[in-house]
């Protein structure tokens, strides 16, 4: 699965030998599909964020230059037993960075997605 046009595009059309089944998904969170299609939930999530310093394509798509410091966020969610489902990265200008969290626990015994 994949929310991306370009990557479904090049899984179906170039490399046909997988024998992928492929479903376009039109606005629709991906959580959500993931969960209506395979009928369970995400188990983990492993994320990382990284100081690094821009390489040259990055710095060109940021609009920044080679070498200036950006944040490389990769991260990857698990279906437990199964293992890795869906692996992300994202690289962010570290000038014009910012985070904010918001955590809900949920109640003891409900733990679970949105």
């Amino acid at each position: 699965m994949t929310a991306c046009p370009h990557c479904y595009n090049t899984l179906r059309h170039e490399y046909p030998h997988l024998g992928g089944h492929y479903e376009v998904l039109h606005d629709q969170p991906l959580v959500p599909a993931v969960r209506r299609i395979l009928g369970k939930a995400r188990t983990r999530l492993s994320l990382r964020v990284t100081a690094s310093a821009a390489r040259g394509n990055e710095a060109r798509v940021l609009e920044t230059k080679v070498g200036a410091p950006v944040l490389v966020r990769e991260h990857m969610w698990y279906y437990e037993p199964e293992g890795p489902m869906q692996y992300g990265k994202s690289v962010f200008r570290g000038d014009r960075y910012q985070m904010s969290v918001d955590f809900t626990a949920a109640p003891h015994g409900q733990a679970g997605e949105r």
